[in-house]
């Protein structure tokens, strides 16, 4: 939680806006919790029968799937805000 908040800050001061808004808090978590996305992957894929080549990229996927589907949240705002 505290590299969410720190994280917001940052993208608050970078978008002019309050860290508690909204927008720099939401994309903030979101952008923190893809090391949450990138641990469950790892854990998924390390268990099965994989090369570490294997689950590298594997979990690289995972994480892509993930951020693709953020993306265009977060560039919308960044385009309209930064």
């Amino acid at each position: 939680e505290r590299l969410a908040l720190i994280a917001a800050q940052e993208l608050a001061a970078r978008s002019q806006l309050a860290p508690q808004d909204p927008e720099p808090f939401i994309a903030a978590l979101t952008l923190v919790n893809l090391w949450t996305v990138q641990y469950i992957a790892m854990c998924r894929y390390v268990n099965d029968d994989h090369s570490i080549a294997e689950v590298r990229i594997k979990v690289t996927n995972d994480v892509r799937r993930a951020a693709a589907l953020i993306e265009s949240g977060i560039a919308t705002w960044h385009k309209n805000y930064c």
